[in-house]
């Protein structure tokens, strides 16, 4: 069947586009998912929602070249469910990794051979990289030590981490800024509790007396 036949199809709602597009250029969506995400079966359900997107687009599109049309939007799903199971296998990873950051402690020497004891304090991810802050466990001064923290699981299923100490002053400002807005975001959202807390408090003031004067009564 020609494109424009098919296209035909699409506009008069007529299921048999979708058969007809997989009986020209399934194949050759395949192919293209394929290349991108090395799995068959991740590529077949790429290829059906490239189906279900080219239905919804058609109409109100009538594409000049069907191939073309089909290409985009299945190479589009096809990236962005590589993205989405690359962050998800990196999340796992990463959950491992916190767990065993959680007593994690750091010692620090100044150039005169004094040593500080430091305990992490933040982790969080700027610019697709994961990163810990960590301050000395008396944080009088308010100052925070960045580390790169990259985390993996061995073979063996053990965690392996590689610490690193930011040197650059360029991101150490971006470090600090972001730190900051995370640092009044929780602190924003300790504010919020409080208020809800203060408003049940006084509700339930008002319940009670309401309650007592009925008793009285």
């Amino acid at each position: 069947m020609e494109d424009n036949e098919i296209i035909e199809l699409y506009w008069k709602r007529d299921e048999v586009a979708i058969l007809e597009t997989d009986k020209k250029y399934g194949k050759y969506c395949s192919k293209i998912a394929y290349n991108i995400l090395a799995s068959v079966e991740d590529s077949e359900e790429c290829v059906n929602d490239t189906y279900l997107h080219a239905w919804n687009a058609l109409p109100p599109n009538r594409p000049n070249i069907f191939k073309a049309f089909l290409a985009k939007i299945t190479r589009n799903l096809a990236l962005d469910k590589y993205d989405s199971k690359t962050a998800q296998k990196r999340n796992n990873s990463m959950d491992l990794v916190y767990e065993e950051l959680e007593d994690l402690t750091l010692t620090m020497e100044d150039e005169d051979g004094t040593t500080t004891e430091c305990e992490l304090q933040f982790v969080f991810e700027y610019d697709g990289q994961d990163y810990g802050a960590f301050c000395e466990a008396e944080n009088e001064t308010g100052e925070f030590y960045f580390f790169s923290i990259d985390g993996s699981t061995n073979w063996k299923g053990e965690t392996e981490l590689e610490i690193a100490p930011v040197e650059d002053d360029a991101l150490l400002e971006q470090l600090v800024d972001v730190l900051q807005q995370i640092i009044d975001s929780e602190m924003s959202d300790i504010d919020v509790e409080d208020e809800d807390d203060a408003e049940e408090d006084e509700d339930d003031s008002v319940w009670d007396e309401f309650i007592n004067k009925k008793l009285e009564d």
